[in-house]
């Protein structure tokens, strides 16, 4: 009872009050970014209008806005809504309730990759569709999953031993969030991590160390065939979506640094379902994905990766419409 009511008051993964900007303060705990893209796009647009999105898993985080505008039109109002992990049904869901909302898809770039494409659906307190999004259909499994997660013996150790010391440390990592250096945009919801690019910049960021992390790390090779026939179904449904709203969107298919090709299955699918013209497959062996100096770890690449995808994409489209 003591855990719970401490659990209720301090609110560690932000999902029972009411917070203008869920980053202002840092809880210690990893928050559900799904979530607060969610319930941070319930609040604002009303305010903010946005008409132009950035989805995507953790990856599209470093497709920065201010960069995405310059192949925008003049008047877009950007938002990122950004997941941790991400699901084709956690995208269908995030696309579904900007049009229920009855706001414009004038514009959306989706950042995907083969891990994202070969799930349907995702559980756990990090991870799981906000119950916003599904008309909380799934509020119950959400709750209960993030309460089991704040009951977790080695995540109360390390929480308690992180607001103690304001320290953290590597063996925190599964369960403590770790913001440092990261600037975050309560407007578009946008994160940035500031430091990193400013150690990149001063030539210091890829020491031994880091360079130790990339190591036999890749494994070139092509993905299993991902997409099953919900998925399509699925797909195809938030194509409908975009194709109601008239929207100009672009699909990008990750450049991960482990190499992996992304199926020709699938990617046919993606071209028979989205238009070979506004697919774009950056997957495998290219020249971003052969050298680690393009990531900030090889789950990560850099907004510089980011800004040379969008330039490519978009080269056709005059820069203002």
């Amino acid at each position: 009872m003591v855990l719970l009511m401490c659990y209720i008051i301090i609110d560690p993964f932000k999902v029972i009050w009411h917070y203008d900007n869920y980053r202002k303060t840092d809880s210690g705990a990893s928050l559900n970014r799904g979530f607060v893209s969610a319930m941070t796009y319930k609040q604002q647009y009303g305010t903010y209008h946005y008409d132009s999105f950035i989805f995507g898993n953790s990856r599209s985080l470093f497709y920065q806005v201010d960069e995405w505008k310059k192949h925008l039109p003049d008047s877009a109002v950007c938002y990122h809504f950004s997941v941790s992990g991400g699901s084709i049904k956690g995208l269908y869901y995030a696309i579904k309730y900007i049009d229920d909302c009855g706001e414009k898809l004038n514009n959306a770039l989706i950042v995907l990759d083969y891990q994202f494409l070969g799930r349907i659906d995702v559980q756990g307190p990090y991870h799981a569709t906000p119950p916003v999004l599904t008309g909380y259909r799934n509020a119950f499994a959400f709750h209960g999953d993030i309460l089991r997660n704040w009951l977790d013996l080695d995540f109360l150790r390390y929480w308690t031993e992180y607001q103690i010391t304001g320290e953290f440390k590597d063996y925190m990592r599964k369960h403590i969030e770790n913001n440092a250096g990261f600037v975050y945009d309560p407007v578009t919801n946008e994160e940035s991590s500031r430091l990193n690019d400013s150690l990149i910049a001063t030539g210091v960021f890829y020491n031994d160390n880091k360079v130790k992390e990339f190591a036999n790390y890749q494994h070139p090779k092509v993905s299993p065939v991902l997409l099953t026939d919900e998925a399509k179904r699925i797909l195809k449904g938030i194509r409908a979506i975009l194709s109601r709203h008239n929207t100009s969107y672009r699909i990008v298919i990750s450049p991960l640094y482990d190499q992996y090709s992304l199926n020709p299955e699938d990617e046919k699918t993606l071209f028979d379902i989205f238009g070979k013209a506004n697919v774009f497959n950056f997957s495998g062996i290219n020249h971003w994905t052969t050298d680690y100096h393009n990531y900030y770890e090889p789950s990560h690449y850099t907004p510089a990766v980011a800004a040379e995808i969008m330039d490519s994409i978009y080269r056709e489209q005059s820069k203002k419409e």
